[in-house]
């Protein structure tokens, strides 16, 4: 919170921090950022969508619909006035994104949800409905009391085959709708080994109504749980293919932060899965793992990660000064390494770098390899079922 205040300021002015990485085990690797203070827009967490061509690895052409989702939001001033049409939200724009990819004929569709902190939990429920049938979302637990979110709505705008890519700062809304259709059946979950954990929601309880100075209570009072009654505290979702990103290689998750809520679980939701898609994650998880065993690219990321870990699990620093130097140049040159990792996450480098320059991200290639995967196996159950159906006609 103070340094918080340190950094508002007027708009256009600048300010100056020197960190000291939390990662730099010899507090030798100093870095300085320099912001120029502006107004939060709601345009830089917009939704964004792009269709990718990726060839399958029969030689098949494959269009893939990727949806980047940094937040989820909403306009709630123009919402709350009744200016219905008018008002800017999430879900409002990744159907907009949806309805203009299904024209461009994608054939899948993967939902980029990396550090997504969370957000409007409204979105994340009607969201979900962009997906699924009516049905229960998230249950919200207060003391005794549990209240079901639904979506009302029957209609699915996008009913093909889905992967939502996720990693450890995916917080919150986020978990919320990974957690949901993965309970529905409705899509693959790939990405870190879990989530971030977050399943709870705070409240501030002043000390004193008259007197701020004397501070503030943050006092816990409700629990997320999905709808096979699990929370998603501490826990978080656990993706059905893992694919490790820098992000766990590192203490990132509610389980890191000092006294977290414990995991709970209430009674499930009344539902009904739409899909079955447990039968094909081994033949996903085989392929990824090899992938991810030989590709170079991944090879050198899975190094990359272990690298960050033999950092990590170092508990002695040399007294030495030229040894300390070594040591400082050695995590500055791991640093930057690790910096770029984040920044395909964080979807910096979009920004700054050309599209026909920027350097692939392992993570999401391996992700859209998976959803190919995904669709080759969709091709070859409705060609079985098709076999099926052809014999019975000729059998009669």
């Amino acid at each position: 919170y103070k340094t918080v205040r340190l950094i508002r300021g007027e708009k256009g002015t600048k300010v100056v921090l020197t960190v000291i990485p939390a990662a730099d085990i010899s507090g030798s690797v100093t870095v300085t950022i320099d912001l120029i203070r502006d107004e939060v827009r709601l345009e830089d967490q917009a939704a964004t969508g792009r269709v990718d061509v990726v060839i399958g690895p029969d030689g098949s052409t494959n269009r893939i619909g990727v949806i980047r989702l940094p937040a989820f939001y909403s306009d709630m001033r123009n919402r709350l006035n009744g200016r219905g049409k008018e008002f800017r939200s999430s879900t409002r724009d990744v159907a907009r994104i949806l309805a203009d990819m299904k024209a461009a004929g994608v054939q899948g569709m993967l939902l980029d949800l990396r550090n997504n902190g969370g957000g409007s939990l409204a979105e994340a429920v009607e969201m979900t409905g962009l997906f699924i049938p009516a049905g229960p979302i998230v249950q919200v637990r207060e003391r005794s009391h549990v209240q079901v979110l639904s979506d009302p709505d029957p209609g699915v705008l996008y009913t093909g085959p889905l992967v939502v890519l996720v990693n450890r700062a995916s917080a919150s809304a986020s978990e919320i709708l990974a957690g949901a259709l993965q309970d529905y059946g409705r899509a693959v979950i790939v990405g870190d080994s879990k989530t971030h954990g977050k399943g709870t929601v705070q409240s501030l309880q002043r000390l004193d109504e008259r007197n701020d100075k004397l501070g503030s209570l943050k006092v816990t009072t409700h629990t997320f749980h999905r709808i096979v009654g699990a929370s998603t505290q501490l826990k978080g979702i656990v993706p059905d293919v893992v694919i490790p990103s820098v992000l766990d290689a590192m203490e990132i998750g509610e389980e890191f932060l000092p006294n977290p809520m414990p995991w709970t679980v209430v009674n499930a939701a009344g539902y009904r899965r739409v899909d079955e898609l447990e039968p094909l994650l081994p033949k996903l998880r085989q392929r990824s793992e090899e992938r991810q065993a030989t590709d170079p690219a991944l090879v050198a990321h899975r190094k990359l990660l272990e690298q960050i870990r033999e950092r990590q699990r170092t508990t002695e620093i040399s007294l030495n000064l030229e040894e300390r130097l070594k040591l400082a140049q050695a995590e500055k040159a791991l640093e930057e390494a690790q910096s770029a990792a984040l920044e395909f996450a964080n979807d910096d480098l979009p920004a700054r770098t050309p599209r026909g320059e920027r350097p692939p991200d392992p993570v999401l290639e391996e992700a859209k390899r998976i959803l190919v995967d995904l669709l080759g196996l969709r091709r070859q159950e409705e060609r079985h079922e098709t076999a099926l159906l052809e014999n019975a006609r000729r059998g009669q």
